[in-house]
């Protein structure tokens, strides 16, 4: 039977494992196996890899894998990013790579895994190996290579499980005979369990009750809701190893179950993004037919802003340019409407500042004159309010554009806080950038989705009662939207009644 490893990058053909060494001044390494598409680096604890380093930003640079390629970028640090000595703000990596970020010293290395060991072998007792985060790892089930257990497997798991623990030996003998028969739900098993804890009658009940729910959950398949209710009751009973089975069981579930949606979720994804280019590409020709200049220029943009190298957009882009250029031509020759006065001062006025590089400026007075129309402004105003915004958007988002991808990236990697000041931090500089604008709408919207089930789980934990965890969740909700946001002012209203 044919070995194969799943997506290796290879080196003269053989498989690599990418691995992030962090120095310390005194010598020793912290090595770290990275086992993410992405992976961020900061002062920050909820960095990928947080470094005590007291030069580095919060989350200073990130290192992600692309097309089989890893690139390093910096993410707006404070004292900025060298890659093999050279102070750069993106960079791809080969392999063998000395990064410096603030005071501390990273190895980028591509090591063969035909060369190591299934377990990393330290000659140097002073280097420390950790396993880069476990969040990332691949789970590996506890009950062998079986994926997807069914509700009555994980059922006979468990139930052999709190056999052991009991010491009922002579039903473990048999279990084999009778695994068919029992189940999970023999709450008296559960119910020793308790007894064995010494809980008082409140707390047996309540953990009882848990212990219900989890099976129902995981007997729907509600992986994620069976564990967090698991790992309720585990907290009450700290040595249980029937939850631990329980709770292990529901991670093996969650991460094959994850990996087949995310695999999916990606082939709909591009599927989505060259029907979405092939429908923007039809529309912007279809204005620039009718002559709309400006919102075929808007829409060729969009389909940039998606495929970089799109060159029938890139093409759009010059055939508006040329039009423009023709109709500007067309106007001053014939004269056919004399400008008004006040709209020429305004034209003036917006080439002034756009030769100034004041864009937010010269921005508003454009669309100023394009709304008044050509009637109003006169022909040469309007064809000029028409081509400097144009020429506006081009310039910011080459400006901007590496800032909005790097808050696109810090998005998907689950950093929207910093997301969000990268997108602010553009929109102060020019509030009109469409890609920025967007990318806050979106993780807007997200936060939204977030405050209104965390709201709705408030409120299902409240009848338990479970008082504490609902106004945590509720206090959640006032952190990650708006005041603005209705369940802002609902997740404030409920706390006021807690109260």
């Amino acid at each position: 039977m044919e070995n194969r490893l799943s997506e290796p990058t290879m080196v003269f053909k053989r498989p690599v494992t990418p691995i992030l060494e962090v120095v310390f001044n005194d010598g020793t390494k912290n090595v770290r196996v990275i086992n993410s598409e992405c992976v961020i680096v900061g002062r920050s604890k909820q960095a990928d890899i947080s470094v005590e380093d007291d030069k580095l930003s919060r989350n200073h640079f990130m290192v992600v894998k692309s097309e089989g390629k890893f690139e390093i970028k910096d993410l707006s640090s404070a004292n900025g990013l060298v890659v093999n000595g050279k102070k750069t703000r993106q960079a791809v990596l080969t392999g063998n790579d000395r990064i410096k970020a603030g005071e501390t010293t990273f190895h980028f290395v591509l090591s063969r895994d035909d060369l190591r060991k299934d377990e990393m072998l330290i000659a140097d007792p002073s280097i420390k190996v950790n396993l880069f985060e476990k969040k990332y790892a691949p789970k590996k089930g506890v009950f062998g290579k079986k994926v997807m257990l069914t509700a009555l497997s994980a059922s006979l798991l468990v139930f052999a499980v709190t056999l052991g623990v009991l010491g009922w030996e002579k039903e473990a003998r048999v279990a084999p005979s009778i695994k068919k028969e029992k189940s999970i739900q023999s709450i008296a098993n559960v119910e020793k369990e308790l007894d064995a804890a010494k809980l008082s009658a409140e707390e047996k009940m309540k953990a009882l009750n848990l212990f219900r729910i989890a099976e129902h959950h995981f007997n729907l398949k509600n992986w994620e809701l069976a564990k967090k209710t698991m790992e309720s009751y585990y907290a009450l009973i700290p040595n249980s190893i029937l939850a631990s089975a329980f709770i292990a069981v529901c991670d093996e579930a969650l991460s094959k179950a994850i990996t087949v949606e995310d695999k999916i979720d990606e082939i709909q994804k591009e599927t989505d993004k060259r029907e979405l280019i092939a429908k923007l590409l039809r529309d912007g020709n279809s204005e620039l037919n009718e002559e709309n200049f400006d919102e075929a220029n808007s829409i060729f943009l969009k389909v940039i802003s998606l495929d970089e190298y799109n060159q029938e957009a890139y093409n759009g882009l010059i055939t508006v340019d040329k039009e423009i250029a023709r109709i500007q031509r067309e106007q001053e020759e014939e004269q056919l409407v004399q400008p008004v006065a006040e709209s020429e001062a305004y034209a003036k006025q917006m080439i002034e500042l756009f030769n100034k590089g004041n864009y937010t400026k010269s921005f508003e007075i454009a669309v100023r004159l394009a709304t008044m129309g050509k009637e109003k402004a006169g022909e040469a105003p309007f064809a000029k309010a028409i081509n400097t915004q144009m020429k506006i958007k081009s310039i910011t988002n080459k400006m901007y554009g590496n800032m909005v991808n790097e808050a696109g990236l810090l998005a998907k990697a689950n950093a929207s806080d910093e997301a969000i000041k990268v997108y602010k931090k553009v929109l102060s500089r020019f509030p009109y950038h469409d890609g920025a604008k967007s990318g806050l709408s979106r993780i807007m919207k997200q936060r939204h989705e977030q405050a209104k089930e965390l709201y709705a789980k408030a409120l299902i934990e409240r009848t338990y009662p479970q008082e504490s965890k609902s106004a945590e969740k509720l206090r959640t909700v006032l952190t990650l939207v708006p005041t603005s946001d209705e369940y802002y002012q609902k997740a404030k209203i409920a706390l006021q009644k807690k109260s």
